[in-house]
C-alpha cells in the first residue's frame, strides 16, 4: 500500500541537490489542511543570536492556479439575500411569544 499524505500533514527530506546558500537545505511537501491543496515545502536551517537552531519554512503551491475550497462552492442557484431568515423566524417569534403568554398565565 502507497502512503498517503492526509490534510494537516507532510514530510521534509534533505536537499540533496542544493547548490548555493539560497537553496533549501530541506525539500518536500503536505496538503493543506483547510483547502486540500498539494503544496511543495521548503526549509531553511538556520541559528538564532543565542545559538539555538531553527529552520525557516516556505509553502508553495504545486499546481497553478488557486484550490477549490469545498466550503467555498456555491450552487448555481445560489443568493446572497436572506429571505429564509425571515420565513424561519416569524414562526420562531411565534412561540416564543406563545411560551412568554403561557408562562405569564401560571405565574397568575
Amino acid at each position: 500500500m502507497a502512503y498517503e499524505t492526509r490534510p494537516g500533514q507532510g514530510a521534509l527530506f534533505v536537499n540533496d541537490k542544493k547548490q548555493s546558500e539560497k537553496h533549501p537545505d530541506r525539500k518536500g511537501n503536505m496538503v493543506c489542511p483547510c483547502c486540500k491543496a498539494d503544496l511543495w515545502l521548503s526549509g531553511w536551517l538556520k541559528k538564532s543570536a543565542a545559538g539555538k537552531a531553527w529552520m525557516s519554512l516556505e509553502a508553495q503551491q504545486k499546481t497553478a492556479g488557486e484550490p477549490v475550497r469545498e466550503a467555498d462552492t456555491k450552487p448555481a442557484d445560489y443568493s446572497d439575500d436572506i429571505p429564509f431568515a425571515f420565513a424561519f423566524l416569524a414562526p420562531l417569534a411565534g412561540l416564543l411569544a406563545a411560551g412568554v403568554y403561557a408562562q405569564n398565565l401560571l405565574q397568575v
